[in-house]
């Protein structure tokens, strides 16, 4: 595990060529460590398309009205039977951010073990603050649609939390028609069929 957790903190300050010592961690087993603040000042945010009147909005539609189209749509996925997927509508820089990634937060480790949309949020000292759980349509955003990256080099994306929300850092430049991925642990990658070795390999 620990040589995980090394081997993705090398691969973020590869592309950030920033300090490792301004970085608490990141994601490792569908788990989160905070990113220091002094990181996120030097990203682009990239925020979801305002939902002014959300109560008119039907639930099944309320994910899709997040979407800021002018730079995502959503598609069916390149990764064999994920479903739908999340696409570059433009070309988007690498250090730019989306989210947050809009959920539930809760403390029920049995519910968030049923869901396929939950992150398990640590504090610095490894401890559990929460989980954030995207299950519901009514309560989360088009984040939902990012597909787990089946190899390193499909990734594009990696996950980090501040404030205990949880947030998607582009790490290379991504093309028009590019799909977003993001890896989203061991453990799930393990119920994907993923095997995490040939992941890192």
């Amino acid at each position: 595990m620990f040589y995980r957790i090394f081997l993705m903190i090398h691969y973020i300050f590869f592309f950030l060529d920033t300090p490792p010592t301004l970085c608490y961690g990141v994601v490792n087993n569908n788990k989160l460590f905070p990113l220091n603040k002094q990181l996120l000042s030097k990203f682009t945010h990239i925020r979801d398309a305002q939902v002014i009147y959300p109560l008119l909005v039907n639930v099944d539609n309320y994910v899709l009205a997040t979407i800021p189209s002018d730079t995502v749509y959503i598609g069916l996925s390149s990764i064999p039977n994920a479903g739908q997927g999340a696409f570059a509508a433009r070309p988007i820089a690498r250090l730019s951010y989306f989210g947050p990634y809009c959920c539930d937060k809760h403390n029920d480790s049995h519910y968030a073990a049923m869901s396929s949309y939950t992150w398990e949020v640590l504090d610095e000292s490894g401890q559990i603050m929460h989980y954030v759980d995207a299950a519901k349509f009514n309560k989360s955003n088009w984040l939902r649609y990012i597909n787990c990256a089946n190899t390193l080099a499909q990734q594009n994306l990696i996950a980090f939390i501040t404030n205990g929300d949880v947030f998607y850092l582009v790490v290379r430049n991504i093309s028009v028609g590019e799909e977003l991925l993001v890896y989203y642990g061991n453990n799930y990658a393990r119920k994907l069929g993923i095997d995490p070795d040939k992941f890192y390999s």
